[in-house]
This record gives C-alpha cells, structure tokens and sequence, in this order.
C-alpha cells in the first residue's frame, strides 16, 4: 500500500494552478511525486425565466451569470443579502458598470449584448445570497432575481508517484 504525504514546499507555478514537489511513501521505499492543482474552472449560471436560483461556484474560478438576453436598455443593481440588510456590490446603468464594494474591483464585468455577468477569481468572501433587479429606462422594477453561493467548490489534486 502506498501512502502519500504532502509536505509543502515552494511549488512551481503557472498561472493560477501550482504543484507542490513532495514524496510518496511506501513500507519499503520513500521516491518523490509531484502533486498538480488545477486550475480553477468557469462556471455558467443562467437566470433568465426563474427568481431564485444557487450556483455552486469553484474557489478561484470565474462565474458568468446571465440575467437577461439582453440589458442594453436596462439598469441592473446587484446587491449582497445580509443579516443587516443589503449592501449594493454594483450597479449597470447606460452600459456602464459601476463598482461599489472594494472587493469586487478589477473582478466583475458586464456584457450588455448578452446580459451576463462575469466576476473573475471568486473568493471565500463572495458566499451569500444577492438579489440583482432590474429595472427598464423609466425606473420601473422589471424583475427581481435571487441567487445564491451556497459555498465553495475546491479542485481535489490530482497525485501522480513515480
């Protein structure tokens, strides 16, 4: 039986997935392996036709969260559910996107032909519920839609003895 202990030490890198150099270990011999993290994946939430959805989301991925076929004409608020409240995370108005929570910065983008949402590199931090309303050029509520990251998916290595 052969048992693989993971001793961290500096790993290589490539972009955001890592090895770790370490050893496995047998009753009669111990020889290296190299355990390889991979990279995080993408993952497609839609919500068009429906008020409530959960999208379980990889740790360090990318979701794209498509709201609508289209919001060119449309003003979207998204906002964080807290135990407080709500917090307003970002607004699309005039096909502008306007960051207001700092950790959402230099992470979220909006593509207005197709109504989607994309907020890279997905943190511990970004777990909860959010509602994202729409509303038409007059103002008026179109349409409230839930949607939930219930947690965080993590890539399992995958280990390889030589």
């Amino acid at each position: 039986m052969i048992l693989a202990i993971l001793i961290l030490l500096p790993g290589l890198s490539c972009g955001k997935c890592s090895f770790i150099i370490t050893k496995c270990q047998n009753p009669n011999k111990t020889f290296p392996f190299i355990a390889g993290f991979l990279k995080p994946s993408d993952t497609m939430c839609k919500l068009i036709d429906t008020t409530e959805s959960t999208c379980s989301v990889t740790h360090g991925g990318n979701v794209f969260l498509q709201v609508m076929s289209s919001a060119s004409d449309h003003r979207l608020q998204f906002k964080k559910q807290l135990s407080s409240g709500s917090k307003e995370v970002f607004t699309i108005k005039e096909r502008t996107l306007k960051i207001r929570e700092d950790s959402f910065k230099n992470r979220t983008e909006a593509f207005m032909d197709n109504g989607t949402i994309k907020i890279q590199n997905v943190q511990w931090e970004d777990v909860g519920k959010y509602k994202v309303e729409i509303y038409d050029t007059n103002g008026a509520n179109l349409e409230t839609v839930e949607i939930t990251f219930p947690h965080l998916l993590m890539i399992i290595p995958h280990v390889a003895c030589f």
